[in-house]
């Protein structure tokens, strides 16, 4: 996927998504129990993007060092889903 300038990849297991290469490095997702995208990892496991959601899963906040990079291209979300 592209985003503007910004290049995208996906992977995938079997309970959604893994990981997303942003720019040619590497993240790994951070879910919590119901599946929900609640941040993004570095290789080190330093956390870069935190995601805050409502009850009804609307996004209320996004935090961290790629908060304005990475966590706003990320399309991944509440359980998840693309953000639409």
């Amino acid at each position: 996927m592209t985003w503007g300038s910004n290049k995208l990849h996906f992977t995938y297991d079997s309970l959604g998504p893994a990981s997303v290469t942003y720019n040619g490095v590497k993240y790994f997702y951070l879910k919590n129990a119901q599946g929900d995208v609640t941040g993004l990892v570095n290789a080190s496991g330093t956390q870069v993007v935190s995601y805050t959601y409502d009850p009804w899963g609307a996004p209320m906040s996004t935090d961290g060092t790629m908060a304005s990079t990475l966590g706003a291209a990320n399309p991944l979300r509440y359980r998840g889903y693309v953000l639409c």
